[in-house]
């Protein structure tokens, strides 16, 4: 009997386990999806900055 409770106790560890790492991919997946314009947006307006600005004062833009 004592053996039975322990495959059940290990399962149930095994299975919680593993609901908790679904929860927190599907968590990540969300958080993703509801960043990725603004994401995008913040790279592209810190890549002009980054290469631009170089680009333009050193040809005398400013």
């Amino acid at each position: 009997m004592n053996t039975l409770l322990k495959n059940i106790g290990e399962l149930i560890d095994s299975v919680d386990y593993r609901v908790q790492l679904i929860s927190r991919n599907q968590r990540l997946i969300a958080g993703i999806e509801n960043t990725r314009i603004k994401g995008i947006l913040i790279g592209i307006i810190f890549t002009l900055l980054l290469v631009g600005v170089p680009i333009i004062y050193y040809k005398g833009g400013f």
